[in-house]
Parts: C-alpha cells; sequence; structure tokens
C-alpha cells in the first residue's frame, strides 16, 4: 500500500479524564513560574533585545539568525511579511532562567511580548499579516479567575488584551490567527464540568470586539485539544482539530481529526477528515495540514487532506521520528527530522514536496536545525545552531560564541 493509504491505528489517542487534568496542571505549572518577576514591555531587561545577523549571504539566499540570548532562542512562526514570533531565553541572577516572546519586522527593532496584568508569564504561538501575535497569559494554578487566558498582542500598538472564554467557562487558549488578523482559533474551558470545547474568536468591526463562539463538536469534553492544537487557514475559511468521538467507561476519550468548513451561509460545517489523530501545526487554504503523529519511535511527520488520505513523510537516513511544522500553499511539508536519541543524536531541518524529506542545507558550519515556519515568499524560519562573534570576550575567553538560535533565511530573486 502507499503511504496514503496506511491504516495507522498506532497514531489513535485515547486519553484519560485524570491523565489530562495531571498533563494540564503540569502545563500550567511550568509555564506559569508563578513568582518569577514579570518583565514589562519597554522596559530595561536583564538580557536586551538583541541584534540581526546575517551569517550566510550566497546566491541562492540570505539567512539572518537573531541573536537575542546568551544561551536559545527560536523562531516559531511567520507572517507572508516575513515578520517572526520567536521565544528566546532570559539569563540572570533575578529571573534565574526563563522564556520570553519575541517579535521583529523588517526594519524595526526586535521587540518582547509585553505581560499581561495580573498573570506571571506569557507565550505566543501565531501572527497574522497585520502583525497581531495570539496565544496565552498564564498564572499560578488554582486562580479564582482561572489559570490560563486567551491573549493577542497588536503590535503596531504595543496592546496586549485578553480575549475571554465562552460562556461559563474560566480557562481559554490562542493557538492560531487567519492571515488577515480577524480569527483566532484556540479552546475554552470549564473545570466544574470539565469542557474542553474549540472555539472561534472573531473581531467584529461594528462593536470593536472580539466575538467568541464555539465550534460544534460531538462531546463538550475534547481534552486532545490542550495538547493537540487547533489551527485555521490562511484565509480563515477552514479550521482544523483533534475532538472527542467517543468517550469510554473511565472517562477515558477517543479522538479523531475534523475540519470545519466555513460555508456561503457563514456558518461552520463539521466534517470528519479521518480516524487518526495528531497534533495539528499547520493548514492550507485547501485543507491540507501538517501533523505530527505518534509512532513506536515517537513523532513522524504527516501530510492530511481532506479526504483523509495520510502521507506519512519518509524521515531522513537514519533517522527514527521527526515533525511536521509547517506547509506551503501547494502542499510542501516542512519540519524536522530526528536521530535516535543518545548524546550523537539531533534534528535537521527538512522539506518534503512529495512523501520524502530532504534536508535544508542552511549553514555550512549548522550540526542541527528545525524548520517551524515557512511562507508562500519562499522565506523559512526556525532554529539552528551556528557560530557568532564574542563581542564582550575578555582576556583568554573565545572570540567566538556557539549558540542555537532563532533564523530566517529569504531567497534571493
Amino acid at each position: 500500500m502507499s503511504n496514503s493509504q496506511q491504516k495507522l491505528p498506532c497514531f489513535r489517542s485515547l486519553w484519560q479524564l485524570g491523565g489530562i487534568k495531571s498533563l494540564l496542571a503540569t502545563a500550567l505549572a511550568f509555564s506559569a513560574l508563578a513568582e518569577s518577576p514579570v518583565i514589562s514591555h519597554g522596559e530595561e531587561t536583564l538580557n536586551p533585545p538583541g541584534q540581526i545577523r546575517i551569517v550566510g549571504d550566497g546566491a541562492n539566499g540570505k539567512l539572518e539568525v537573531f541573536d537575542n540570548s546568551a544561551s536559545y532562542s527560536q523562531v516559531v512562526a511567520m507572517n507572508e511579511r516575513g515578520a517572526v514570533l520567536g521565544v528566546r531565553e532570559l539569563l540572570g541572577p533575578e529571573v534565574g532562567m526563563r522564556t520570553l516572546a519575541y517579535f521583529y519586522s523588517e526594519g524595526e527593532r526586535l521587540l518582547d511580548m509585553p505581560q499581561l496584568e495580573g498573570y506571571t508569564n506569557v507565550e505566543g504561538q501565531a501572527v497574522s499579516n497585520d502583525g497581531k501575535v495570539v496565544g496565552y497569559a498564564s498564572r499560578a494554578m488554582g486562580h479564582r479567575d482561572g489559570s490560563l487566558a486567551a491573549v493577542v498582542w497588536d503590535t503596531q500598538t504595543g496592546k496586549i488584551s485578553e480575549l475571554g472564554t465562552l460562556p461559563n467557562d474560566h480557562v481559554s487558549h490562542a493557538q492560531d490567527i487567519s492571515q488577515d488578523g480577524k480569527r483566532i482559533v484556540g479552546y475554552s474551558t470549564a473545570a466544574e464540568a470539565f469542557k474542553v470545547r474549540p472555539c472561534l474568536w472573531s473581531w467584529n468591526e461594528t462593536t470593536e470586539h472580539w466575538d467568541v463562539s464555539a465550534l460544534p463538536t460531538i462531546e463538550d469534553s475534547n481534552p486532545f485539544l490542550i495538547t493537540g492544537g487547533t489551527v485555521i487557514s490562511p484565509d480563515g475559511k477552514r479550521i482544523a482539530a483533534c475532538i472527542t468521538f467517543k468517550i469510554h467507561p473511565g472517562n477515558r476519550f477517543d479522538s479523531s481529526l475534523y475540519a470545519w468548513n466555513l460555508s456561503e451561509k457563514g456558518e461552520w460545517l463539521r466534517q470528519e477528515v479521518s480516524a487518526e489523530s495528531g497534533v495539528m501545526r499547520d493548514l492550507n487554504n485547501r485543507g491540507e495540514m501538517a501533523v505530527s503523529m505518534g509512532s513506536n519511535h515517537g513523532l513522524v511527520p504527516v501530510r492530511v487532506n481532506l479526504e483523509g488520505e495520510i502521507t506519512i513523510i519518509d524521515l531522513l537516513p537514519g533517522d527514527e521520528s521527526g515533525e511536521a511544522r509547517a506547509i506551503t500553499a501547494t502542499g510542501a511539508i516542512f519540519g524536522l527530522s530526528n536521530d535516535p536519541a543518545g548524546p550523537e543524536g539531533g534534528p535537521q531541518a527538512f522539506v518534503a514536496k512529495g512523501s520524502q524529506a530532504e534536508v535544508l542545507k542552511l549553514h555550512p558550519s549548522s550540526l542541527y536545525s528545525a524548520a517551524y515556519a515557512v511562507n508562500d515568499r519562499g522565506q523559512i524560519a526556525g532554529l539552528l545552531d551556528v557560530e557568532v562573534p564574542n563581542e564582550n570576550a575578555g582576556e583568554g575567553e573565545p572570540a567566538v560564541l556557539e549558540k542555537t538560535l532563532g533564523f530566517r533565511w529569504t531567497p534571493k530573486n
């Protein structure tokens, strides 16, 4: 059978209620860093935003890295204009180690994502063409007003706002945004009845407010959304996520892959795509999805279309796991292919136009890399290891530092 015809029972998800609650608690506890100091937008930080370095400028394209951390940074999303959303580590005696989201648009300075008042941590996950960043703010578990809040940050004005929840819910998480910045998707949760529902925030031009609505589901409890994610197409007319189709005795939740398509009447029509499930990463206007599904050795990258055809991406030689992280308008998958576990292992960025992964040769000295975002201009972004000048080197210190940094590669015309 071809890759697209294989049945993949190991990709099915079966969650138990206790396990999901524990998972959510762990994720929140880690992300909130509840008592860590707040670093506000516009204030001087222990690690300033840094700079953009050109580390490769050849006949095929230009490679830039975001040298904005002493330890680690990456790019997690990019819009059609080439503006990037990333994450960088902060190090210092007062904050210890924590992460901070950053944004960069061509010709402007690097911006750190501001904190939402009343919360101790903020994470960005997606960015629109007009510079709106969506994600979540978090604080200590058990807070009476909820520990997680979906947020949108307007990078043009610097304002960060809470998106709210579905009626009677108290926790929400924004996971993706359309290119025009007018539709946001994620999930909303009510702990009392353990409701986890995919939802859509739509910008209301009349009220200048985000209206939230639930997407139609089979069950109200869809715990796989917490880790599996929700994605929206660039044109804002398709949404995809893995939701519960059956609840087994003992509060065990069986999930499958579904899509919602916007009808001419303005209704979101639910469509079952596949009995399999996985981590949703990207969705193009044709309805093709970049998904990471489970295997005996970890995740593997796959392409899924609306007919439910699954194409498993063949990994690079010798590799055992990988992830699909982005998809182009024509269906090319970008992501990472990973070596077996061990000290010599490490990911490499790949592109797969069909079913075979091909190495993305970004920089001759890089040992590992990952492609997390792509746009239709041909730009690619993610992370790689690279050597950069040690501008503060003292006597006896190395003149060059090896770092893992976020990158953006731009093709030459």
